[in-house]
């Protein structure tokens, strides 16, 4: 895990592009603190252009100088400056020196470089791992430029006439003299009505794209093209007609476990006390007493929790990890904290965050950072495409009914409520019946109420009037987007997984727990299990009224049964208005006592009233629904237009 630049001018400058690239590359040092690394090579067929390759690296793989970065083959025709892991690489490898090719190290990075050699681009359909990397090929003068199937990896770019920019990170990008920075307002947009971030490969800076999960990008350094390809996907064509046992799902959960707990820096566990966290650590477990049979491996796993009642999982993290026998360690985030610390989290994500949720998972990451901890397995991803969360027992139910699977859809009419969180009968047939109407209305009505109700909400409500209708199509579009998603669970799971949920979770994860030096690693996220899921029919998801079955019955006899059978998923829930009031005199201050620098998106009078009535209780709204959103626009614009 680490950060890297890389930066090519053909241009004419008043600065030191050499400095410029080092600058760069060392506003990157909290995700690589082990160790720094460039190159700065005569390019003898483009002799007036420059190409900086800058890496910092965080040991994970072969400590040893050999694992450094940038990293070229031995014939010196290769370089690579990456970020992330391939978790298979020492079968890659074994299989690599049977075609011939040496080692100098023993790092997944330079396997990547002779599998590249090896098979060219196709090399990575054999990668199972995350990662974003750039490629100089010196014979063929083109930067390969990948990012891994979900996008767990961040890969950020930019270019002009005359140069192409790209980094681990958008502040990078940023930090050079010739990007301007000039906010990209369909994205605010997107961000303000429906708190959408990642849905797009644009950022919210106009000028900086980032390549999409799953897609590869070539540039020529002859002619400054760039193209871009997508080199893996999803079938949603097949008949699903393939069937999985519990103890199949298992066994191949099991081996992205044992994969990703290669480390030569010792590797914890997030724990949550929820189904997907606990499952890993009970398969981490297994993983050690196979490896570890005298027992001397103890893990440490990390949990954020909270002393509101509504809030604590404390009971369901100490049955895990009790059952698990690791040590365990908590922290407790406070408000106070959160407007503390919130100016330094605003410059880690470069862009606005959607909720203020995301400062229990900084917490988090500090604290396992605190224990010198490098790798961390995080539960993250399954609910995407094992319909995990709450609103897909409606779509499983409507796209029962569509298939014509009467039998199956009064099974679970019977099961779901009670299993679904109080969800009554008579909302979840609304749904359904929603969900039935022929695509064209459905699509219409859902356009309707959808505006009504969003026309309500504070984010649109407080936008600037002329902002609102510059963009208003872009809430059409959506809606017109999302209509197929009420009655194909396959085409949600895959939306979600791919657009609307997984991105933006990743992108927090990525830099929380980078700004610690921490990597995450996501045993779910295997390319294998999830290709094997899209196959299957939808009754390995939901059964008895039950979702995510086919994982809760491969665990149900080997997790406590309070964690495998529990009907009262909260899902990512913080003491959000709570800290909001912790903030009142933060907030006030931040729009009332000092110019704006978001009126241009913002209805000014608008803030100042909410948040005057913040002060006093007097109006009747959700806090950190309604005002997070333009509050931390208005953080973000302060903090990168000073």
């Amino acid at each position: 895990m680490c950060g890297f630049v890389t930066y090519f001018d053909r241009g004419p400058s008043n600065f030191s592009k050499v400095e410029t690239l080092k600058t760069m590359t060392r506003l990157l040092s909290h995700r690589g603190p082990d160790g720094e690394g460039f190159l700065t090579p005569a390019l003898t067929e483009i002799p007036d252009a420059f190409l900086g390759l800058g890496h910092q690296r965080l040991s994970i793989l072969d400590l040893s100088p050999a694992g450094a970065q940038p990293m070229c083959n031995q014939e010196q025709t290769l370089w690579l400056v990456y970020n992330g892991e391939i978790f298979n690489y020492l079968e890659i490898r074994a299989e690599l020196i049977q075609k011939g090719r040496s080692f100098k190290s023993d790092s997944d990075t330079e396997v990547i470089l002779e599998a590249y050699a090896e098979w060219g681009v196709d090399c990575l359909k054999r990668f199972n791992g995350m990662w974003a990397f750039v490629l100089w090929d010196v014979r063929k003068n083109i930067l390969f430029c990948a990012r891994d199937r979900f996008g767990i990896k961040p890969f950020y770019y930019y270019q002009d006439r005359d140069r192409f920019l790209c980094a681990s990170e958008i502040k990078s990008i940023l930090a050079h003299p010739q990007v301007a920075r000039k906010p990209n307002e369909e994205m605010i947009f997107d961000y303000l009505s429906l708190g959408l971030q990642d849905h797009t490969p644009h950022t919210f800076f106009q000028s900086i794209e980032q390549i999409p999960p799953s897609h590869y990008g070539i540039y020529s350094l002859k002619t400054s093209r760039w193209t871009l390809e997508k080199w893996w996907d999803i079938s949603l064509t097949s008949s699903n007609s393939s069937v999985m046992s519990p103890d199949e799902f298992l066994d191949l959960l099991q081996d992205s476990v044992r994969i990703r707990l290669r480390s030569d820096v010792p590797v914890g566990l997030c724990m949550s006390g929820g189904l997907d966290s606990t499952a890993i650590g009970y398969l981490v477990e297994k993983a050690d007493r196979e490896t570890h049979p005298s027992g001397t491996l103890k893990r440490k796993a990390f949990s954020a929790c909270f002393e509101m009642p509504e809030c604590d999982d404390r009971k369901f993290i100490h049955a895990a990890v009790q059952g698990l026998q690791m040590e365990g360690y908590e922290t407790f985030p406070q408000g106070r904290e959160l407007w503390k610390d919130l100016p330094h989290l605003t410059q880690i994500m470069d862009e606005p965050f959607y909720s203020s949720n995301q400062f229990s998972q900084w917490s988090l990451m500090r604290l396992i950072g605190q224990h010198k901890i490098r790798v961390a397995l995080s539960g993250q991803g399954s609910d995407e495409y094992l319909g995990g969360y709450r609103g897909y027992g409606s779509v499983f139910l409507a796209d029962a009914l569509r298939r014509g699977q009467w039998q199956r859809f009064f099974h679970e009419w019977r099961h779901l409520p009670s299993k679904a969180n109080g969800l009554s009968q008579t909302v979840l047939f609304s749904r359904i019946l929603y969900g039935l109407m022929p695509g064209g209305l459905r699509s219409s009505s859902q356009l309707m109420l959808r505006l009504k109700s969003l026309s309500r909400t504070k984010g649109i409500a407080l936008m600037a009037p002329a902002f609102y209708q510059r963009h208003e199509s872009r809430l059409r579009d959506y809606l017109h987007r999302r209509e197929r998603d009420w009655s194909d669970i396959r085409h949600k799971l895959y939306q979600d997984l791919f657009t609307y949920s997984l991105p933006q979770l990743l992108h927090y994860e990525d830099r929380n727990g980078m700004a610690f030096s921490v990597e995450t690693r996501h045993p779910f996220l295997d390319h294998r299990l999830v290709e094997k899921m899209f196959t299957l029919s939808a009754d390995h998801l939901m059964r008895d009224g039950q979702q995510k079955w086919i994982l809760r019955r491969s665990v149900q006899n080997l997790i406590p049964e309070i964690i495998w059978n529990r009907k009262d998923k909260k899902g990512f829930i913080t003491p959000e208005d709570s800290w909001m009031q912790e903030g009142r005199t933060y907030i006030q201050d931040l729009f009332t006592n000092r110019p704006l620098t978001t009126e241009t998106f913002l209805d000014r009078v608008k803030m100042n009233v909410l948040t005057s009535k913040s002060q006093t209780h007097q109006d009747n709204y959700n806090l950190h629904t309604d005002l997070w959103r333009p509050l931390h626009l208005e953080v973000w614009m302060r903090q990168f237009w000073k």
